[in-house]
């Protein structure tokens, strides 16, 4: 799989559209919505398909997180591509992973049990499996959220489609449903739920 540079006149081009649209210039920022926490991260160089995330970004995550550990509610955070191995599409023969600071993101992310982490760049549809990844028996979990635009599936194959994830949030649990656009339909394959205290599904 290549990792090649982009273009920097690329690039550019790209963070000049991105800053336009967003008002921002960093490609990581985070949120707080009804007294829930809300993390985006994002490449700080043009990859071609890989994420490159800085040792300052990383130690931000890692204090960010720490801000809500003790609160029993989840975080949720959001990254294009998912760690290697974890879910649909990021398998090493499928090579649809893509961060080249996996290690590194993966440790953050393994101190904070409370994270909830959605990933997209591989397609994979919802009906796959490793759709949802748990990294240990307390957390964090990672989902695969496949794609409004068009699908792939194991076969490494294109697949006609629009799916993706309604998340409904409780007192005691968070609800992640699969959502077939194209059809209307709810995907029970895609069904989760993740406690709050995120000790249990």
């Amino acid at each position: 799989m290549g990792n090649h540079d982009v273009a920097l006149g690329d690039w550019a081009y790209r963070m000049e559209g991105f800053e336009s649209v967003s008002g921002r210039r960093d490609t990581y920022h985070d949120h707080w919505i009804g007294g829930y926490h809300f993390i985006f991260l994002g490449t700080e160089r043009g990859l071609e398909r890989f994420a490159s995330l800085s040792e300052t970004q990383l130690a931000w995550l890692d204090e960010k997180l720490g801000e809500d550990a003790a609160t029993g509610k989840p975080t949720f955070v959001f990254l294009h591509q998912p760690l290697k191995n974890t879910v649909a599409g990021s398998l090493e023969h499928q090579a649809w992973f893509g961060v080249e600071e996996d290690e590194a993101l993966r440790s953050v992310l393994l101190k904070h049990p409370q994270t909830l982490l959605f990933t997209g760049h591989t397609h994979w549809h919802l009906d796959s499996p490793h759709t949802m990844h748990r990294a240990d028996e307390r957390g964090p979990v990672m989902f695969n959220t496949a794609s409004v635009a068009y699908l792939w599936n194991d076969d490494d194959a294109y697949v006609q489609g629009s799916q993706g994830y309604y998340v409904e949030i409780y007192g005691d649990r968070v609800r992640v449903r699969g959502r077939n656009f194209a059809e209307g339909s709810w995907l029970a394959a895609a069904d989760f739920e993740v406690g709050t205290n995120l000790k249990g599904l």
